[in-house]
């Protein structure tokens, strides 16, 4: 059965889901402050024991945002705050030492997605390429669109025929993409690869799979040591839980911790472990711990 060790409760709080990264060697942490709308960002040189480095940025969000690293940079993507415009920019690293290392407090190359969700998206990177989803507003429709490395980003592939009220999430595993989320107007988790070809995102979903397992909020998708994770906060409670596929298809060793959140957590792999961060129930402060089998 997984673990989750050496939790650490940071004195920082939110009001939604965080995101989390590995990102050179480092691990990163975001979230949007309680009480105010600002995006934050600081990072753990020792593999998440201490938490350094916390910027407040101008950019703002009613939700929490999403991070992912790739080989031009940190990306951070988030629905606006008083709006329902989606961005991505790219956080400004400052050295590569230890001892000089920090994040610049403001965001840089950002872009104004023209799309729009009432809710957080979700990010990766693929194939060197940023893949930005969400739900869309006024219709529950999943939505994939490319970025390129650093460019701007194409057209939307709509999901017709697959929903979700709550953010997806997105991860690589074994090359391909997936994305997990929560049912519109039901609980249930889904897992399905996202077809990418040469010329772009295909407009169905494959090898779908319907969860027995259910959810309020949306849950977290990581691929770690050969197998990819799934995470989520329990519907009717807020236990966390895992599950794990090693090809995406079929789902077991469920663990249910004894952790609680009222939001959907994050998941990200570094340096050969696996990290979740999240939002306290009852509370706002976040939480960061790594999941170990």
């Amino acid at each position: 059965m997984a673990q989750l060790v050496d939790k650490r409760i940071l004195g920082d709080t939110t009001t939604h889901a965080p995101a989390l990264a590995s990102h050179l060697g480092r691990l990163f942490l975001a979230w949007k402050g309680a009480g105010n709308d600002n995006l934050n960002l600081m990072f753990s040189a020792d593999d998440g024991r201490t938490f350094v480095g916390k910027v407040t940025v101008p950019d703002a969000s009613t939700h929490g945002p999403a991070l992912a690293s790739g080989p031009t940079g940190l990306w951070v993507a988030w629905k606006g705050s008083g709006n329902d415009n989606l961005n991505v920019a790219r956080a400004q690293l400052i050295g590569n030492t230890a001892g000089a290392f920090g994040i610049e407090p403001k965001l840089g190359d950002k872009t104004v997605v023209a799309q729009l969700s009432p809710v957080a998206p979700a990010l990766a990177v693929h194939q060197d390429e940023r893949m930005l989803s969400w739900k869309g507003l006024g219709n529950d429709h999943l939505n994939v669109m490319r970025g390129g490395a650093s460019g701007p980003f194409g057209g939307p592939s709509i999901f017709f025929e697959d929903f979700s009220d709550r953010t997806p999430a997105v991860a690589v595993h074994n090359g391909s993409l997936f994305i997990a989320w929560k049912g519109s107007g039901n609980q249930n988790l889904n897992v399905a690869r996202v077809p990418i070809g040469t010329t772009g995102v295909g407009v169905s979903l494959v090898d779908k799979r319907i969860l027995g397992d259910t959810t309020e909020q949306g849950p977290a998708l990581a691929s770690h040591n050969g197998r990819l994770w799934l995470a989520w906060k329990g519907a009717g409670n807020d236990d966390l839980n895992v599950l794990t596929s090693s090809d995406g298809l079929s789902f077991g060793g469920k663990t249910t911790f004894g952790d609680a959140s009222d939001s959907q957590p994050a998941l990200a792999p570094h340096r050969g472990r696996l990290f979740m961060a999240w939002k306290g129930s009852g509370n706002q402060n976040l939480n960061v711990a790594e999941l170990r089998d």
